[in-house]
């Protein structure tokens, strides 16, 4: 209103001259910038669900510009992109009865969203240093276990992991798939796991008491008949599950 018609501004506020050429002077600085700053917003944006974005197709920028304008921003870029996440997630959900292959598309905004938050947990991602590691190929049933911080699963129904642009999308069948996010080693790879349901549950079980859990615990509650090398072999040889401390 102010640079559209100042004077009327000015008297609507009862500002004095001074004040109202303050003002228009803030209102040009503003919109000069602003177009530039709303284009490296949405920029950044992009970059973080770049995949789901480009499936999208047409219905990606009109989506970016909702979230714009329905949100401030922060000024952690890593909260902005895990609240664009949580948006994204929520419009490809509904977007999906109506978009081709549009299951699949929500099916990548929950995965991207999954690879984001594994990819960011920041330190200390375990409670403290290892100490007596596991053998993976010879599990103390008793020992308690924990899940590196960074760990997290989610169950899909196609297998995601290989999607990379809409061409692959009507080469995919359904493939109902558990895929484990976290990270691997010093230097915090990116690593992604596909598990079965039961290693499944049982990340979810040790998530849910670190610490405490242990492999005939998680074997008792799941009902398994496989041993804790089977169950849980790969996911301490990769890194995932580590022992608790031998009191």
């Amino acid at each position: 209103m102010i640079l559209e018609a100042p004077d009327t501004f000015a008297a609507h506020f009862d500002l004095v001259p001074a004040e109202a050429t303050a003002l228009k002077v803030m209102a040009d600085d503003l919109a000069t910038l602003m177009p530039g700053f709303v284009i490296k917003r949405e920029r950044s944006l992009r970059r973080s669900f770049a995949v789901t974005l480009a499936l999208l197709g047409a219905e990606a920028s009109p989506l970016v510009e909702d979230y714009s304008d329905a949100f401030a921003p922060v000024d952690s870029s890593l909260q902005e992109w895990l609240r664009f996440g949580d948006f994204v997630v929520e419009e490809t959900r509904e977007l999906a009865a109506e978009l081709p292959y549009g299951d699949v598309i929500a099916d990548v905004a929950r995965f991207e969203r999954l690879r984001l938050r594994s990819a960011t947990t920041e330190g200390p991602l375990w409670p403290e240093p290892e100490r007596d590691p596991l053998d993976p190929r010879r599990i103390d049933p008793g020992r308690a276990l924990w899940l590196h911080r960074s760990a997290a699963v989610e169950t899909f129904g196609w297998d995601v992991r290989t999607v990379r642009g809409p061409e692959i999308l009507p080469r995919l069948r359904p493939d109902r798939a558990n895929l484990l996010c976290f990270q691997r080693g010093e230097e915090g790879e990116g690593a992604t796991l596909r598990i079965d349901d039961e290693a499944a549950r049982a990340i979810e079980l040790i998530a849910l008491r670190p610490g405490e859990a242990t492999a005939a615990m998680i074997g008792e509650l799941t009902g398994t008949g496989r041993s804790p090398e089977m169950l849980l072999g790969k996911l301490i040889a990769q890194g995932a599950v580590r022992g608790a401390p031998p009191w």
